[in-house]
Parts: C-alpha cells; sequence; structure tokens
C-alpha cells in the first residue's frame, strides 16, 4: 500500500469522466447529485460524512494515495482509493471503494457487505474503456 501524505492536485483534477456525467466539482470536493464522492484536502486519512436521507448516512475517508489501479481499460498510476461506510442496522454495513484515477475520474467502484465480522464481496465495475478529448473539442 502506498500512502503518501497528499496528492498535489485537487480533488476536481481526478473526476473529469464524472463531470460529464453531471458530477459538480465546487470548493469542497467533487459530488455527484446526492453526495460527495472525493473532497479537498487530498490527504491521507481525510474523512467526511455525507447525509443521504433520513435513514442514510455514509462515512467516508480516504483510505489510500498514490496507488496503481489495473482495470480493463489498462493501468493508472498515482490513484486515490476512497472508502465509505453506510451501517444498515446492528449487524450490517455497506462498504463502498471508489478509486479515482487522475485525469480520467472513477475507473473502479467494489461494493462489499460486512456482516458478522466478515466482508462479503456484491459488485465490482471497472472501467473498460475511456477516450481523452483534447481541450475546445466535444465528446460525441
Amino acid at each position: 500500500m502506498r500512502n503518501s501524505s497528499s496528492a498535489s492536485a485537487g480533488a476536481g483534477g481526478f473526476c473529469p469522466g464524472l463531470l460529464s456525467a453531471g458530477g459538480t466539482v465546487d470548493g469542497l470536493g467533487v459530488r455527484d447529485q446526492k453526495r460527495y464522492l472525493l473532497r479537498d484536502p487530498i490527504q491521507l486519512g481525510s474523512a467526511w460524512t455525507n447525509v443521504v436521507s433520513a435513514s442514510s448516512i455514509e462515512h467516508y475517508r480516504i483510505a489510500e494515495l498514490g496507488a496503481p489501479c489495473r482495470v480493463p481499460a489498462g493501468t493508472f498510476e498515482n490513484c486515490i482509493r476512497v472508502e465509505s461506510r453506510n451501517r444498515k442496522d446492528e449487524q450490517r454495513t455497506l462498504v463502498n471503494e471508489l478509486t479515482f484515477a487522475p485525469a480520467v475520474g472513477i475507473v473502479r467502484i467494489e461494493l462489499t457487505l460486512e456482516s458478522g465480522g466478515k466482508r462479503v464481496p456484491q459488485s465490482v465495475f471497472e472501467l473498460k474503456q475511456f477516450t481523452v478529448y483534447s481541450r475546445g473539442t466535444r465528446s460525441p
């Protein structure tokens, strides 16, 4: 595990793909319609909370910095891995690990269920391909 103390780019430099999918970057970080997925400062251990609904609170933390991530679209260096936890009841917690690659965005999502002290895999989503567009050109 690599764990440099901080990343040189702010949160916005990690998410152009999310921006084209309706996400936004503001002064605090990168968010979808309901929550911050990556939040400044980009430092190992940084944590934040999102209240998604009255019964759903997600706890996020930057779990890893500078790590490579290999997915079908390629191998990405200097990635950020964010872990979110959402307690469903006394016995079960949903764990969502998001991996962000610089200048690309989310390249991997892994969902697991913690129950009885064990992690039970649920789903894995990995980037299969992507296209880099130069500034001033429009994506299809």
